[in-house]
Formats: structure tokens, sequence, C-alpha cells
């Protein structure tokens, strides 16, 4: 349980920078997403091509798209680094889903509490986007917008939903606080045990209270002399500490939920707590030991604060958002995203059967081919591996320009590691071949070879590199003469 805690403690540590309004400006106004995006669906359609759905709401296509390209456009070389490394999109596209997701979840809120956007807001908020853009009129943004094939009236809808969102945000976290308090328990660690008692995820109140009843009961029993030990092996909900006794283990300021730490931290060594309702359920807390942690030497107090500030506001929208998720199903349709997130959560036959069907829908391309051999090489599976990149690496002798140099890479590795040194040296002569002129390719090529000791590769690489980077100066330096 305190792992799952733990897990979920920091998911969107980074959302307030995320939604800073002049963000999602950008994002909408340069990198819009498919016109699909613009259609609002009143319907869940398993059939369509939406990417997500939390319950029977789509993800923000729109969103979607902007956060990727956002990401995309801060990489000069983002197609290097993707053909080298195949998983780099992977990673791309998960971290815009989560973004996404996020930013779904915050605007369906905005709209279930009648956030509106008044003509004043909306008017002061549009003059900051003539500042930064340098636009005197509306003619001129709506000229820009058109050049980004952007039409006026859905970016007026997409950036009242902006600040919907923003006043969302700002609603749930403006108002939270930190004292010196909460500081000093920054530097506290308590050792904790728990019962937990589930509650549904369909938010029935008459089921709920049931729940709290049974729990305020437990507590009568551990009152009336039953052992918190022997409460915990019978009633506990949680798996993970149920044969230890209900214990956690130690926890400190951020591992947990908020209600969960304010209770813990309040409860001196030996106490236990009332029932406390968390997003889980109803927890039974006892401190079992608490201890003090030695304040650095450049310790300060209003640096200390800020920072605790961000972190528990960006811990206000996670439980937003950790809220809405359980209890709407999140069901992933995009292939890519629904494997790399799978693969994240240590399910790896859900990643094998997604990159199966995205290498089906891609029959052509090495990189689904690849990155499922990347999964059997994760669970030790080697001949499986082997195989599915020797397949890669036929489609990318079809078409070269497709071709992965990291297939070769995997496949020189296996081929080391069963001291077949000829198909080895093969392998790895024919990465760097399809490496080319390209300085990212084998810049990126050579920190994997001194990875494996393959001095001298390293040293034709470095060869190679040093006359390419000479070439590109001069063609530099002549181009800069000629001006």
């Amino acid at each position: 349980m305190l792992n799952f805690f733990r897990k979920n403690a920091a998911k969107i540590g980074f959302i307030l920078v995320v939604f800073f309004i002049g963000t999602m400006f950008s994002g909408v106004l340069f990198l819009r997403g498919t016109k699909g995006a613009e259609k609002a669906y009143k319907q869940r359609n398993l059939n369509s091509s939406e990417i997500a759905f939390i319950g029977n709401l789509p993800l923000n296509q729109g969103k979607y798209q902007s956060f990727l390209n956002m990401s995309l456009g801060m990489l000069a070389n983002a197609k290097d680094i993707q053909r080298t490394y195949p998983e780099f999109m992977g990673i791309l596209q998960y971290n815009a889903f989560n973004q996404a997701l996020n930013y779904t979840v915050f605007l369906e809120y905005a709209n279930e509490k009648n956030i509106k956007v008044s003509s004043k807001e909306l008017k002061t908020a549009l003059e900051d986007v003539y500042t930064k853009y340098k636009l005197k009129n509306k003619k001129e943004l709506k000229d820009l917008l058109k050049k980004n094939n952007y039409s006026y009236k859905q970016f007026l809808r997409d950036f009242k939903d902006d600040l919907k969102v923003q006043k969302y945000i700002n609603g749930l976290t403006l108002s939270i606080m930190v004292s010196d308090k909460d500081v000093e328990d920054k530097y506290t660690s308590v050792k904790i045990a728990h019962i937990l008692l589930k509650t549904n995820e369909e938010n029935d109140e008459a089921k709920d209270q049931d729940v709290l009843k049974g729990a305020q009961s437990i507590v009568e029993k551990i009152n009336n002399g039953l052992s918190f030990s022997q409460a915990a092996k019978q009633y506990t909900d949680d798996p993970g500490t149920k044969e230890k006794n209900g214990v956690l283990g130690w926890i400190n300021i951020g591992d947990t939920v908020e209600e969960f730490e304010y209770e813990a931290f309040n409860l001196q060594p030996g106490e236990m707590s009332k029932p406390v309702k968390t997003l889980y359920g109803y927890h039974i807390i006892k401190v079992l030991d608490k201890k003090v942690k030695k304040k650095p030497a450049d310790f300060d107090l209003e640096k200390e604060k800020q920072a605790l500030l961000s972190m528990k506001r960006a811990r206000a929208l996670q439980n937003s958002i950790q809220a809405y998720l359980l209890s709407h199903k999140l069901e992933i349709s995009d292939e890519m995203i629904r494997a790399y997130d799978a693969t994240q959560k240590g399910d790896f036959q859900t990643a094998i059967n997604a990159y199966q069907a995205l290498s089906s829908k891609q029959p052509n391309s090495p990189a689904p081919t690849y990155l499922l051999a990347q999964i059997y090489l994760l669970l030790g599976n080697t001949q499986e591996a082997k195989k599915v990149l020797q397949k890669a690496e036929l489609l990318g002798d079809i078409n070269k320009s497709i071709s992965i140099p990291m297939v070769n890479v995997e496949l020189g590795k296996i081929y080391l590691k069963e001291k077949d040194f000829k198909n080895k040296n093969k392998q790895f002569e024919k990465a760097t071949i399809l490496a080319g002129s390209n300085i990212t390719l084998l810049k990126q090529l050579k920190v994997i070879f001194e990875s494996l000791k393959e001095k001298r590769r390293v040293k034709v690489l470095n060869k190679k590199i040093e006359a390419l980077e000479k070439k590109e100066t001069a063609k530099t330096v002549k181009k800069t003469g000629k001006n």
C-alpha cells in the first residue's frame, strides 16, 4: 500500500507550470490538434479514432496533439533521436497523454462546477495575447490563426476552455497555505501501521456510511482490548500489510495522501486515530514511532515554505485527478500509449499485445517490432527478442530510410552474449553504416559502444565525428563570410 501511495504521490508535480495560461495559449495557437478534436462527442464510440476514454469522456485530442507538438518543437534533432531510439516517441506520446488527461479531467470539473469566463476576463486575457505576440488588433490575430489553419471561432472556444481550467486550478490551489509547523513536519518521519477499509468507487453514500460504521466498530473493539495487529490481520483490505500487522513503515511528508498525513503527523507514538477518509477508503492509523531529522546548515525557512507550498498545491491537483480516475475507468485506445502505460505499470502481457497490434497496423515499419523486442529483453526472453529483432532488421533492409541502427546494436549485444563474435561485429558495423554522416546518430552510437567497451569502434567513430564536425564548421564559416 505504501508503494502505491508513493507511486501516485508525485505524478503531476509539474502541473502548475503546464497550465500557466501563456503556455496553454502557445500550444493552442501554433500547435493545433486534429480537426477531429473539434467535434464534441455526447456518446462514447469505441470504434472512433479517440485516443482514450475516461469513463464516457473522450480525451481532449486537440490538447494531446498540442502538448506532443510542443515537446517535439523544443527538440531540433527529434527525428534523429527517434530513429536511433524508437522508445523516445513513446515517452513523448505518453507524457503528452498524461498532460492531456489532466487537462481533460480539469475541464470536466470546471464544467461540472459551472465555471464561466466573463466577457471582461476574456477581453483581458486576449489583450495579454495581443501584447505577447505583438498584434495590433483582432484582424492580425485572425490572420495569424489562418496561417496556422485555425478558425477564430474554434480558437475562442479553446481559449475559453483554457481560462476555465485555469480558474478551476486557481480555486483549488490559491487558498492553500503553509505554516511553520508544516515545515517542521517535513523534517519528521513517522512509523505507521494502518487498517484500511475500502469504499466503493460508485460514490454510493449509503455504502460509504456502512464502511464508516464498520471502521468505527473496529476502533471500538481495539479500545476494548483487541490488539491493533490482530485487528489489522482480521479486517484490513490492504493486502500489502495484512500479514505485517498493518505496518506500512516509515513515511515522510509527500509520501502519502494529505488526509492520511495530516492525521499521522498529529499523532504521538502509541496513539491511534479515528477513521480517516481518503480516496482509497477509511483508514485507522496508529503511530508506532517518530523521529526528527537534523536540518541542513543552509536551512532557509521561507524557501522551505515556498517549496512545500508548491508540493501541496500540486498534490491538491493530483488528488483531484485521482478522485476522478477512481470513479471513472480509463481505457486507452492508442496502441503505442497503451503499451507504454502497461510497461510503466509492469503489465508486460498487455504491452506485448499492444505492440503486436501496432505491428499489424504498421506491417512495413520496424519500430513497433523493435519496441516489442525491448519488452522481451526486459523479461529476459532473449531468444524471442532475437527473433523479433531479426524481423525488424529485415524490414529496415527493405527500406533503408526507416531502418533503426538500435536494432543492429541490440542484435550485436545478443550475439556478444552468445560469443558469436562474427555476427556481433557484423551488426555493430551495420549500425555504424546506417548512421551515415548523421553526427547526432554517430554520437549516440559512440556512447553505446563506450558502454560496451568497444574501444576500436569508439576510435573509428571519434575520427568520423571529428571530420564531419570540421566539415560543418567550414560550411558555417564560408556561409558567414558570404554574408
